[in-house]
C-alpha cells in the first residue's frame, strides 16, 4: 500500500498514522476555542495539507 493522501485518509495505509487527542480543561475552553475553530476550518485544513499532513476528511 502506497503512503498517499487518499490511502492515509481512508485508513488503508496506517503504519505511521495515529489519532491525536487533546484534553482541555473546561474552565479554559475560551482560551483554546479559536485554535480548534481555525484547525477545523477550511483554512486550517489547507494549512495542514501545506505542511505535509493529511487533513481530516470532509463530513458527508
Amino acid at each position: 500500500m502506497a503512503p498517499e493522501t487518499s490511502t492515509v485518509a481512508d485508513g488503508s495505509y496506517a503504519p505511521l498514522s495515529r489519532y491525536i487527542c487533546m484534553n482541555v480543561n473546561n474552565n479554559d475552553w475560551g482560551l483554546v476555542r479559536g485554535f480548534f475553530e481555525y484547525g477545523f476550518s477550511e483554512a486550517g485544513m489547507d494549512h495542514v495539507a501545506d505542511v505535509g499532513y493529511v487533513p481530516l476528511p470532509t463530513p458527508c
